[in-house]
């Protein structure tokens, strides 16, 4: 019989794991890599006029050229 202690990393292992699909870890990087980023310019000043856009203005430009592309 496993040890409870391997048990329960099992099922947080499977619980995390489940939660990961391909878009919603895309998702969550590059929200992540935005947030960061707005949190290294913690100033007026240091902050510039090209933040990056949300996630879906970026996924919208992302269907958009490659429609272009095939077009």
């Amino acid at each position: 019989m496993m040890p409870m202690r391997s048990v329960l990393i099992f099922a947080l292992g499977v619980t995390a794991l489940s939660g990961c699909t391909a878009a919603q870890m895309s998702r969550n990087v590059y929200e992540g890599s935005r947030v960061y980023d707005e949190s290294r310019k913690s100033t007026p000043l240091e902050k510039s006029g090209n933040d990056l856009p949300s996630y879906e203005e970026y996924e919208k430009e992302r269907q958009r050229g490659a429609k272009r592309k095939t077009e």
